[in-house]
């Protein structure tokens, strides 16, 4: 949002209040009047749910971004269907999401969202450990997110690390994007045991870092690593994971992650975004 407002575009957010269906449905009435007061041109809707949402007024164009569990699982699949019934355009944060939407539909892109390389960005190790009160010398991996999410597989992590040693797995929670960037240079690997997932920033933000990551084959996962060196895609066997981590650790350097990434710069992406906006008109 903040590169299309460097380019001219106004954006207002509207923020929606309530959870599941029901809770989604309840904004309709305070988002049409949101509409009703604006010269707007179009909504764009990042969720399925607030697609299905946002398809409900009929005044403007609309647009929806699916980012993962609107997909992956069944009944906010059949949602997001058909909410892309109604759309005008349809963006997918990765092509496995675009394969996997029940129903399909010709005018859609796949754009994922893009990182700040000015906040994701390599620092030095000791000095990343030293700001956040590490130790210089354990070995660290970060884990992709909370424990506490379930479709983040914790549960896998734990049986991995049974076979890891003196090695400390650091939960990401609660942090600013800027000691996410401390984290991802502070740690040896990034640990993402996800059952599913879209297009996961955390990866992206890895290799910005030039971090080290071990990721289990979802999403986009294998895509955006390549073949960087120092990077590892596993199956979910607890064993095959642990193998990869001892690897990783083994090598014990940085990757060349950065180079990989950079066309995913938000800047770019949000130039993409702008084109599609102009392929919409009232």
């Amino acid at each position: 949002m903040e590169n299309l407002k460097k380019k001219g575009i106004q954006v207002d957010v509207y923020f929606i209040k309530g959870k599941g269906i029901r809770g989604y449905l309840r904004n309709l009435k305070p988002l049409k009047k949101v509409i009703e007061a604006g010269a707007y041109d179009l909504v764009h809707a990042h969720y399925g749910l607030a697609g299905m949402l946002a398809v409900l007024q009929r005044k403007l164009p609309v647009i929806i971004t699916f980012s993962g569990t609107d997909i992956n699982y069944l009944k906010y699949n059949l949602l997001s269907s058909l909410a892309a019934m109604m759309s005008r355009r349809l963006i997918f944060v990765s092509s496995n999401l675009y394969r996997a939407i029940l129903i399909k539909k010709k005018k859609h892109h796949i754009v994922p969202y893009g990182i700040n390389p000015d906040i994701f960005k390599p620092l030095a190790q000791q000095e990343a450990r030293r700001l956040l009160g590490l130790s210089p010398d354990a070995p660290y991996i970060l884990f992709s997110s909370s424990f506490s999410f379930p479709v983040k597989n914790y549960a896998l992590a734990q049986k991995v690390m049974r076979h890891m040693g003196n090695v400390k797995l650091l939960e990401l929670a609660g942090y600013t994007q800027e000691q996410v960037n401390l984290l991802l240079n502070a740690c040896n690997v990034l640990l993402l045991t996800s059952k599913s997932e879209g297009s996961p920033q955390i990866i992206k933000e890895a290799l910005a870092c030039n971090c080290p990551i071990v990721s289990t084959d979802v999403g986009d996962v294998r895509e955006l690593i390549g073949t960087t060196a120092g990077c590892y895609i596993t199956t979910q066997a607890p064993t095959d994971i642990a193998e990869k981590l001892q690897k990783a650790l083994a090598d014990g350097g940085r990757t060349r992650g950065r180079e990989k990434i950079m066309h995913l710069a938000a800047d770019k992406i949000s130039d993409k975004i702008l084109a599609i906006y102009g392929q919409v008109k009232k």
